[in-house]
């Protein structure tokens, strides 16, 4: 074994951090049961009370939260949110757990959710959130979890699941590094949301025509959708095999979306003539394609364009902003989908549209990547110093 570590029961850790069950550093507690709260108390003003689903990686989401009357925030007190408690799934999900903030304080937790209140003074709240969020942790939690249908937790179980942690300045300094990456990434976010809203406003303006490009003044003409873009469906692009691996070259698409599905190495019945458009009968998404692919089901549909005078692009565009439901159902049958009707410019005015919206969407991919390598870097940081490969101190 590598000098200055130990093994333990969870594993090798320096030999100066310490091991102890939950239960000896913090103070468990189940939400409220059903009985003591249902959907019909809740109110549009007053106290919020976080669920599942409000349980992010960078914290409490602050979206579509429940709130309860300031009696029943009274009645319920012992469910009251204090900063630095972590907040666990109880059902389902029973990985996922969040930090409360001060932005959370006085805030209330469901019953679908534990909370954990440390009472160490050995122990950094912050720190151990970080440590629940390790992929080693989270495969013990799931491991221990009971329950056929649904994994579920109790205060038993999380009582006695072991943790470790380094002394208290290095908790401090791994929380702080972590914040730091927390930071990173929210302010990147931040930018892609602000980006995708430029975006969706550059649309609105450009595809409607409420606002025209320098040296573009002609009248936009009505056409149908039959009028601009052919039907087919992918009969001969179906994949045969089930079996995708990433190392291959084709991707298999769905119109929903997960898009691609895989990858496969068939190389017959692969469809070339893009770009295109895709969608399927079960959903709303609907995807603009430019690259050679194959398809899960005849289920798809595949739309290209029909005259030299369109622009698949803008078209595609256009239509993400009609509500393409036809009837009381979201079933897209082409017979309906031919006859809805958009107004289009002349063909150079497309094009010059379609290319301010790609290059803005250009931009916003290059940043989803930086995110996603920010995310793998933070991972990386989390599997070194919350493991005592690195040290901090």
């Amino acid at each position: 074994m590598k000098q200055g570590f130990k093994q333990t029961d969870i594993g090798v850790i320096p030999t100066d951090w310490k091991v102890e069950p939950i239960s000896e550093i913090a103070l468990v507690r189940t939400g409220p049961f059903g009985s003591s709260l249902h959907e019909s108390d809740y109110v549009r003003e007053g106290t919020p009370i976080i669920t599942v689903e409000h349980l992010g990686e960078q914290g409490i989401a602050h979206i579509d939260t429940p709130m309860v009357s300031d009696y029943d925030n009274y009645r319920l007190r012992r469910y009251t949110l204090i900063l630095n408690d972590i907040v666990f799934s109880r059902v389902g999900s029973v990985d996922r757990n969040s930090l409360v903030k001060k932005t959370e304080e006085g805030w209330l937790f469901s019953g679908r959710l534990l909370r954990i209140r440390i009472k160490d003074k050995r122990v950094h709240p912050p720190f151990l959130s970080y440590f629940f969020k390790t992929e080693n942790f989270k495969n013990r939690i799931r491991s221990v979890a009971v329950g056929q249908t649904m994994a579920s937790l109790n205060t038993q179980i999380i009582n006695n699941i072991e943790i470790f942690f380094p002394p208290l300045p290095e908790q401090h300094a791994i929380s702080e590094a972590l914040s730091d990456m927390d930071a990173l990434i929210a302010a990147q976010e931040a930018l892609i949301a602000k980006k995708r809203a430029i975006k969706q406003g550059v649309m609105q303006e450009l595809l409607t025509g409420k606002r025209r490009l320098p040296g573009f003044n002609g009248e936009w003409k009505e056409k149908s959708i039959g009028e601009l873009l052919d039907y087919e469906q992918p009969t001969k692009y179906i994949v045969n095999s089930t079996e995708y691996a990433p190392n291959n070259e084709v991707p298999v698409l769905t119109a929903n979306k997960s898009f691609i599905l895989g990858y496969t190495d068939e190389i017959h019945g692969i469809y070339e003539n893009v770009p295109v458009i895709i969608f399927d009968d079960f959903t709303t998404d609907k995807k603009y394609v430019n690259f050679p692919f194959k398809v899960k089901s005849s289920g798809m549909k595949i739309l290209r364009q029909k005259h030299k005078f369109v622009d698949l692009r803008f078209v595609y565009e256009k239509m993400q902003l009609i509500d393409f439901v036809i009837g009381d159902h979201k079933r897209y049958y082409i017979s309906e989908y031919q006859h809805i009707k958009i107004s289009i410019p002349v063909l150079s005015e497309q094009n010059a549209i379609s290319a301010i919206i790609t290059t803005i969407e250009t931009e916003i991919k290059t940043l989803e990547k930086k995110l996603e390598k920010i995310k793998l870097l933070k991972q990386g940081m989390m599997q070194e110093l919350l493991t005592g490969r690195i040290r901090l101190m």
